[in-house]
């Protein structure tokens, strides 16, 4: 062993850390490699776990509804309701009176809850079932605020159906909602593009690299 080559180590744990990998996690039905739900109600619980795209990150999906006050989200704890799908993506149906299959504000806020095994970065959401005067509550649990309404911007233009919006953001953590709220807001979220967090992808070579080094620097000292 010799420093040169530890430290090179030491540079490709930097370089696996930096060059973090990202993935599109689609819920659309007429799209390959889509993510499949269970239909009909999920009973309250977790759905899932499901594959990410992003080597050994998987994730899980609930369906709940909502209160939001002054920024802070207080999940409700369905125990009857259920997370929908077709071509156009993910909804809920609370059956309070909410017939749609779309994540609305009508009767009760609804809301989705997406919870990694692993920290990611959450770089774009794409939406379906949008007009214009939609927007959509960004929870994350924790924070203080823990909730923050948006307008989905940026309609895509060669949208076909003309109702596709998307929402760049930078959130990094293992769990975020996305809900509605207010009886003009319903849409479907149709896909999630994730990124791993590029620290602890390459902590442990670099840890190894740098026990390496301390291992070479204590035997030139004994030398």
């Amino acid at each position: 062993m010799n420093i040169k080559l530890t430290m090179k180590t030491i540079a490709a744990a930097l370089l696996l850390g930096s060059a973090a990998n990202a993935a599109t996690i689609t819920f659309e039905t007429d799209e390959s490699g889509f993510v499949q739900t269970p239909s009909g109600s999920t009973g309250g619980a977790a759905t899932g776990p499901f594959q990410s795209g992003l080597n050994g990150v998987t994730f899980t999906i609930d369906a709940d509804t909502f209160g939001l006050r002054y920024g802070s989200l207080s999940l409700n704890g369905e125990s009857r309701i259920a997370i929908t799908q077709n071509n156009e993506g993910l909804g809920v149906n609370n059956f309070n009176p909410d017939g749609s299959g779309e994540i609305d504000g009508s009767g009760s806020n609804d809301i989705l809850v997406f919870q990694f095994s692993s920290a990611v970065r959450l770089t774009e959401i794409i939406f379906e079932s949008v007009s214009n005067n939609d927007d959509f509550v960004f929870y994350t649990p924790g924070q203080s605020p823990n909730a923050a309404q948006f307008d989905i911007l940026n309609p895509i233009p060669f949208d076909i159906d003309g109702d596709e919006g998307l929402f760049a953001t930078n959130f990094t953590g293992t769990t975020f909602g996305i809900g509605a709220f207010g009886d003009n807001d319903d849409f479907r979220v149709s896909k999630l593009t994730v990124a791993a967090v590029p620290l602890p992808a390459g902590l442990p070579l670099l840890m190894a690299g740098l026990g390496a080094f301390g291992f070479v620097s204590r035997r030139k000292k004994k030398a």
